[in-house]
């Protein structure tokens, strides 16, 4: 039971207001909407909180004196950005060559933002091949409207941080010309990332390397103050609605929060990669006072807008219902006429109406009054369950197992780590902890279009010479390239296999293993510089080192060709380490599979370590492409597949044959480890299930599509449900 079920619900208990007295043994109040477990306990465990009425008072602020702080996000703004320093991936002109140390004066990012449209920044890509420029505010703002003026992006996201997550939705620009948006944005951090293709796809010397070329940047909004929360966790109150009304509703949670000073959950900045959606939800709507149900008729079309509304009516909770979309006829025509047929909604559908005195001033006070008194009216109350809750009431697609959501609910979700390692070992293994790790940089610089895509990430530490990494500068003028060595190893030498273009000087960095932390699935920490030595052509080792660490920074200080990087064929970090790293996923695969000519599947993968901030292990005939892939060595592949969560077979008419599959296969069912089948496109199509020798274990198994573009993002759903448990099949 809630707190509220048992002290203050007025439909079942009748107007009372009497003393209220909580088990509290460690001291603090657990706040509005919080679970109540009644205990047995010893008398001086108990303390008086005073009355109900009193108590809650005290929770917010007078409504009214604070509706003057609602602004109107088609009033007067200004660019918040004009002049601001900015920061960018890197910078490097089609105009200039890569070496020439004056592309930061001439194109660097404040050009973006300077209010000559006769300047642009430059866009380069940085070490993880992304092509952005961010400003921060260093105070919280309101955006409501960007522009642009952009050529080369085929496509850009206009982001902003939350909770240390970039999040926003992608724009389409037009070249040459300025395009605009609107959205309603809060934070002190905004950026444009570069999402689409480049336009120029000219295979000469500097194109490869240069992004998009914005002439200027401007983010419109206003100034607000800091948030000071009169109730801080959890959230008190749920914003339901659609995306394709998402600003309106940011800007709704954000009038909420500012007039009375408590905390919206909303899926912008709550749900992660690797979160059990639907779970993530309930607990949202079970952990609330009141729900605000923003009523559109993409939201009446909706699955899971549908299992919001059923999750409210099992609940009983308290929802305002309001109008986003002038299109919706209110009472809707199909199931959601029954729970919403006792309501009636507040219209916010245009500005006009969301600024009057029944809008948005109408929802905060609805609001407030729920929270203070549980008032209750024809515009707030529980959704209608006259019949009760039936499978038969709701559609087979919207009605959820109660009993099994609330198990998903409580299951803990575990720390995001970049590994799940280390796993110790018999004994010290002293080995090139570098080998087939994956590696980040400050910027790659290519000649090619293959160099550009197959050598970005673990070109220098796949075991051969035949490629090599060519260093860019970054927007802070800096080149360097780090490596994951997968878990804390005792570093005693360095060598590097430099190429004509060698560093003159050049100092090597280790990760402190005391500060480092994972943030959003990668390692971050303080750097500390271990030595400085000179270089050559040619290999170039180290003298005897001595100090621990899981990932390494090698610097360059001073390039033989001025103003220009570093490039290299091999870097190797040998050491002693009583541990091995973990993969989450295991990937059998041909070099076929993962090859340059079937990059989006390497980009499917990418994007699943990516959401589930897990890494794979790919176990291949030869060498594959991707980021933080590592292959081999050898002697870890059983190790690898032994310890993973899950094994993933990328199967199509060629590979379906292959030895590899087959060995994988064997080891796969020796360790009872789960198989996810995706079938790609082969020279004929794949039949299922698949042929012998490996037609047995897949006959009771369905495959996830992945043999044509068009169903890419429907199977990486698929394929992330499945991954998350939630699809046995």
């Amino acid at each position: 039971q809630s707190a509220w079920g048992i002290f203050s619900n007025k439909q079942k208990m009748g107007n009372c207001m009497g003393k209220v007295t909580v088990y509290n043994p460690e001291g603090r109040l657990s706040g509005l909407g919080a679970v109540v477990q009644v205990q047995e306990a010893p008398e001086s465990s108990w303390v008086d909180v005073g009355s109900v009425e009193k108590t809650n008072q005290r929770l917010l602020p007078e409504v009214s004196a604070n509706l003057s702080k609602i602004v109107r996000h088609d009033s007067k703004l200004t660019n918040l950005i004009y002049k601001k320093p900015c920061t960018a991936s890197a910078v490097m002109s089609r105009h200039l060559h890569r070496d020439d140390s004056s592309r930061m004066t001439i194109y660097g990012p404040d050009k973006a933002v300077d209010g000559n449209e006769s300047t642009c920044f430059a866009g380069g890509f940085d070490g993880k091949q992304h092509c952005w420029i961010a400003c921060n505010l260093g105070e919280r703002c309101v955006v409501t409207k960007w522009r642009l003026k952009i050529q080369r992006a085929k496509m850009v996201a206009i982001q902003h941080k939350v909770d240390g997550v970039w999040v926003g939705n992608q724009s389409k620009v037009s070249k040459d010309s300025w395009c605009e948006g609107e959205v309603f944005l809060v934070g002190t951090e905004f950026r444009v990332l570069m999402v689409g293709e480049v336009e120029d796809t000219a295979e000469n010397y500097n194109l490869l390397n240069c992004g998009m070329e914005i002439y200027g940047w401007e983010m419109l909004g206003y100034h607000i103050p800091p948030i000071t929360y009169i109730h801080k966790e959890p959230s008190i109150a749920f914003i339901s609605y659609n995306w394709t009304h998402q600003n309106l509703a940011c800007r709704l949670a954000h009038h909420l929060e500012e007039t009375l000073g408590i905390r919206i959950w909303q899926d912008v900045g709550q749900l992660t990669g690797g979160d059990d959606l639907i779970a993530e939800i309930y607990k949202g709507i079970a952990n609330v006072s009141v729900v605000i149900q923003c009523l559109s008729v993409p939201y009446s079309k909706s699955v899971n807008c549908g299992k919001e509304v059923f999750f409210c009516t099992k609940l009983g909770i308290p929802v305002i219902t309001v109008l986003v979309d002038p299109e919706f006829v209110f009472p809707p025509t199909n199931w959601m006429r029954g729970p919403l047929s006792t309501h009636t909604p507040v219209d916010l559908s245009t500005n006009e109406k969301y600024y009057s005195p029944n809008g948005i001033s109408k929802v905060i006070k609805l609001v407030a009054g729920v929270l203070k008194n549980r008032e209750l009216n024809e515009f707030a109350h529980p959704l209608s369950d006259v019949d009760g809750i039936t499978s038969s009431r709701f559609p087979q697609e919207v009605y959820v197992n109660i009993d099994d959501i609330k198990r998903r609910a409580k299951a803990s979700l575990p720390e995001i780590v970049l590994s799940t390692g280390p796993v110790p070992l018999p004994s010290p293994v002293h080995r090139n902890f570098a080998l087939h790790r994956p590696c980040w940089s400050s910027g790659c610089f290519y000649s090619s279009p293959n160099e550009w895509i197959t050598l970005a990430t673990h070109c220098v530490t796949n075991g051969t010479e035949g490629s090599r990494w060519s260093g860019a500068r970054d927007a802070n003028g800096a080149c360097w390239i780090a490596v994951d060595l997968g878990c804390d190893v005792d570093v005693d030498k360095i060598r590097i296999n430099f190429e004509g273009a060698y560093a003159l000087q050049w100092h090597v960095e280790r990760l402190v293993p005391e500060t480092s932390k994972s943030v959003n699935g990668v390692l971050e920490g303080t750097w500390e510089e271990v030595g400085n030595f000179r270089g050559s052509p040619g290999w170039v080792d180290t003298p005897a080192l001595s100090f621990k660490t899981r990932q390494v920074k090698i610097v360059c200080d001073r390039p033989y060709f001025s103003g220009g990087g570093f490039s290299c064929w091999d870097i190797e970090v040998y050491g002693s380490a009583s541990a091995k790293p973990l993969y989450e996923y295991f990937v059998t695969s041909t070099a076929a599979n993962l090859s340059m000519d079937n990059y989006p599947i390497v980009k499917i993968l990418d994007d699943v370590q990516a959401a589930m901030k897990k890494k794979c292990y790919v176990h291949s005939d030869g060498p594959v492409l991707g980021n933080y892939y590592p292959r081999g060595p050898e002697e870890d592949y059983d190790f690898a597949i032994k310890n993973c969560e899950a094994v993933l077979m990328l199967l199509n008419s060629e590979s379906a044959s292959s030895e590899i599959v087959k060995v994988d296969i064997e080891a796969a069912l020796k360790y009872k480890k789960p198989i996810l089948a995706l079938r790609l496109k082969g020279s004929v199509p794949l039949s299922w299930p698949p042929p012998e020798p490996i037609s047995s274990v897949f006959l009771d198994k369905l495959y996830i599509d992945f043999s044509e573009p068009a169903q890419f993002g429907n199977s990486l759903g698929l394929l992330l449900d499945a991954l998350n448990g939630k699809s046995k099949s």
